[in-house]
């Protein structure tokens, strides 16, 4: 009989309870619209919460162009079309920052031999390697390759950058240039003398250039006589691009100083010529990384 009074009350106090809780959830779901409840039993869509993150943190995509200024290069380096081809008549356009002054430096040294570029004076030697660096630029050669063929042409016994003296052939400058390969073979096989002017060179289809952009093609001038070295070994596929392999960079270098020599292929060419390609090989081969570092020193002192 004690439980009885227990038992109601809690039913009392339970149903109370429930009457007073039950119109509030019930006020709560209708003014919610039911989202309150649904938090609280099922978990909300993939989707939702993609779009819920993309709506908290959008992407910005932002492009940066790097204001990293282009080296701009030492000279105008032509295409291997312009140079092959003929003279370049238009002076506007040589990479010259200072006059050829081969007469003055040949009146002082006169057309000595120098069994090294060490033996050379000072003042010589970084004129000399001025030019070999500004033709070998344009015409994209390497340095070592054009200082090969002066030192072959003498046979291995050293360098006359000033050279005057005629050959029996008639060849003439440093770099031992013959009469037709300068005005052009097109223009007679028995030709004695240098042409000067640009045009008529070009007419021949010859190799004579006026590098210094003086006007004049002339076959004693250092630049032009270097600049015809040049586009004679690029013609044969010298190119700096061959300094990645030095095996084939040797190999090219002795077929083109053949051709060079004696119009015809290393293989198929007299000892002589052999001997004449293999010499220029060797110190390309020996001083290939000496040749930037006197570059370094006597054309661009620190």
């Amino acid at each position: 009989m004690s439980s009885t009074p227990e038992r109601r009350g809690g039913f009392v106090s339970y149903s109370l309870l429930m009457t007073l809780i039950l119109p509030a959830v019930s006020f709560i779901i209708v003014f919610s619209g039911g989202e309150g409840v649904a938090r609280l039993t099922s978990p909300p869509p993939l989707n939702a919460v993609a779009n819920n993150q993309a709506e908290a943190t959008p992407q910005v995509i932002v492009t940066v162009t790097p204001l990293v200024e282009q080296p701009t290069p030492l000279v105008e380096q032509p295409t291997p079309q312009q140079a092959q081809q003929a003279p370049i008549v238009s002076t506007a356009s040589m990479p010259v920052d200072r006059p050829d002054t081969s007469d003055e430096f040949r009146a002082i040294y006169g057309d000595q031999l120098y069994p090294t570029l060490d033996s050379m004076p000072a003042d010589l030697l970084s004129w000399y390697l001025y030019w070999v660096q500004r033709v070998a630029l344009y015409y994209d050669v390497p340095e070592e390759d054009l200082l090969a063929v002066h030192y072959a042409e003498l046979m291995g016994n050293g360098f006359r950058p000033l050279e005057t003296r005629r050959s029996s052939a008639r060849a003439a400058g440093p770099g031992q240039i013959i009469p037709q390969t300068w005005n052009g073979w097109s223009c007679g096989r028995n030709q004695t003398v240098f042409m000067t002017d640009p045009l008529s060179i070009q007419n021949c289809g010859g190799l004579g250039t006026d590098f210094d952009g003086d006007g004049i093609a002339s076959v004693d001038s250092l630049p032009d006589n270097l600049a015809a070295t040049a586009r004679h070994i690029k013609a044969d596929g010298i190119s700096t691009a061959l300094r990645s392999d030095q095996v084939r960079h040797e190999s090219m270098l002795r077929e083109a100083l053949a051709q060079y020599n004696a119009n015809r292929s290393y293989w198929q060419a007299s000892r002589q010529t052999q001997r004449y390609a293999d010499i220029g090989v060797n110190w390309m081969r020996d001083n290939r990384e000496l040749v930037p570092v006197y570059i370094a020193v006597y054309v661009h002192p620190v």
